[in-house]
C-alpha cells in the first residue's frame, strides 16, 4: 500500500469514526423537552384530573367540561409507571449526552412498556366520559353532549392511540433487530454469562413487582430489563479489564 493509499484509508477511518460519534450524540434540547412534557403530564393528570377536558363554548369559560371517564382511573398506575420511567430515561440521556448500549436497551424496554399501556387504552373501557365527581350540575345541553359527542370522541381517541401503538410496535421491533445484531458481534461465553445474570436479576425483580402490583403483565419487563442489566454488567467488566 502506497503512502497515498494509507493516508486515504486513515482519512476514511477518521471520517467513519466521526460519523459514528455523531450518530451516538444526543441533542440536549430533546431530553429537556421530554422532561418538561412528561413532568407536565404527571402533574396535570395526577393533581388536576378535573382540569382535563374541553370548552364547549370558546367564549364562555364556565362551559368547561371535565372529560376523563371514571374507568380511566384504572390506567393511571400504568401511565404513571410509563411516564415516570420515561422521565428517568430522559434525565439519563440529558446527563450522559450520547447513546450508549445501556441507554438503547433502556429505551427499548420503556417503549415495550409504553406499547402495553397504549394497548390498555385502546382495547380497554372508555377514555372520555362525564365523571359525577367533577360534573356537579347536569342540564339538557350537557346530557346531549354526553350522548352525541362523547362516543365519537372515544372512537377518535382510540383510533389515534391505535395508530400510535402500531407505529411504536414497528419502531421497537426495528430497534430490537439492530440491538441484537450489535450484541451478537464479539460474542463469547463470558459475555453470555453477564447477560444471563442480568436476565435472572430482572426476572426476580419483576416477579416482586408483579406481586406488589397484583398483575402478571409486569413479568413481560423481565426480558428487556435483563438485557439492559446484562449490557451494563458486560460493559462494566470490559471497562475494568481495559484499566
Amino acid at each position: 500500500m502506497t503512502v497515498d493509499d494509507q493516508l486515504a484509508a486513515g482519512a476514511q477511518k477518521h471520517s467513519l469514526t466521526l460519523s459514528s460519534q455523531e450518530e451516538k450524540r444526543i441533542l440536549r434540547v430533546w431530553p429537556i423537552l421530554e422532561v418538561c412534557i412528561l413532568s407536565a403530564l404527571l402533574v396535570w393528570f395526577n393533581l388536576f384530573p378535573a382540569k382535563v377536558g374541553i370548552l364547549i363554548s370558546g367564549t364562555d369559560l364556565s362551559s368547561f367540561v371535565p372529560l376523563l371517564a371514571p374507568e380511566f382511573q384504572s390506567h393511571m398506575p400504568w401511565l404513571n409507571l410509563w411516564w415516570g420511567m420515561s422521565l428517568l430515561l430522559a434525565v439519563a440521556k440529558l446527563v450522559v449526552g450520547r447513546w450508549t448500549l445501556e441507554l438503547r436497551w433502556a429505551d427499548l424496554g420503556v417503549g415495550i412498556l409504553g406499547a402495553y399501556v397504549l394497548s390498555r387504552l385502546v382495547f380497554g373501557g372508555p377514555i372520555a366520559g362525564l365523571d359525577p365527581r367533577w360534573v356537579r350540575e347536569s342540564n339538557a345541553s350537557l346530557l346531549r353532549f354526553h350522548a352525541q359527542a362523547v362516543p365519537f370522541l372515544n372512537v377518535s381517541l382510540k383510533f389515534g392511540l391505535g395508530l400510535a401503538l402500531g407505529g411504536m410496535v414497528v419502531s421497537k421491533l426495528q430497534k430490537l433487530v439492530r440491538l441484537l445484531s450489535q450484541t451478537q458481534s464479539d460474542w463469547n461465553a463470558e459475555r453470555a454469562s453477564w447477560y444471563a445474570i442480568g436476565l435472572l436479576l430482572a426476572l426476580v425483580l419483576s416477579a416482586l413487582a408483579a406481586l406488589i402490583l397484583g398483575s402478571g403483565v409486569v413479568l413481560s419487563l423481565a426480558f428487556p430489563g435483563g438485557l439492559i442489566a446484562g449490557a451494563y454488567l458486560d460493559r462494566r467488566q470490559g471497562s475494568s479489564q481495559n484499566r
